[in-house]
C-alpha cells in the first residue's frame, strides 16, 4: 500500500480525511505532519475535516503541534489556537503549555502575528508571578 495515496490531493478533496481513518497510527504518523497542514485556513473546504481527523488522532500528534507551533506560519497558529486548541485533552494541551507561552510573550510585528499572540496570552498558563 502506498501511504501517500491517502493524502489529499488538494483543498477539496474532502473524502481523503474518510480514508484516513483506515489507517494504523504507525501509517497515520508517516503523512501526519502533511495532514496536520490542512488546518492552515478556515476558509479551504476540506477544513473541518483535517480537524476532525487531527481531534480524533491527537495523542499521536504532540510532537507535530510543537513542530507547527514553532514555525512561522502564523495563519496556522492562528486557525489551530482558535479551532482545535481548546478543543484537545487535557494532557495533550499540558504539553502544548510551554509553546503556547513561549508564543505569548513573542513580540509581533504585523497584525497575524498580534492576533496569535493575543489568543496565547488568553491560553497560556498564568506564571508564579501573576498568580
Amino acid at each position: 500500500m502506498n501511504i501517500q495515496e491517502f493524502l489529499p490531493k488538494n483543498k477539496f478533496d474532502i473524502e481523503a480525511f474518510a480514508k484516513v481513518n483506515e489507517l494504523s497510527d504507525e501509517q497515520f504518523l508517516d503523512i501526519a505532519h502533511e495532514l496536520v497542514s490542512f488546518v492552515e485556513d478556515a476558509n479551504h473546504p476540506c477544513y473541518q475535516a483535517a480537524v476532525e481527523v487531527l481531534l480524533a488522532r491527537q495523542t499521536l500528534l504532540t510532537e507535530t503541534f510543537i513542530g507547527y507551533l514553532s514555525a512561522n506560519d502564523w495563519i496556522w497558529k492562528y486557525w489551530f489556537l482558535h479551532d482545535v486548541f481548546d478543543k484537545l485533552n487535557a494532557e495533550i494541551k499540558k504539553d502544548l503549555y510551554s509553546k503556547i507561552s513561549e508564543l505569548s510573550e513573542y513580540a509581533p510585528i504585523d497584525d497575524d502575528e498580534r492576533s496569535v499572540v493575543l489568543m496565547a496570552k488568553d491560553i497560556a498558563p498564568p506564571t508564579r508571578g501573576e498568580i
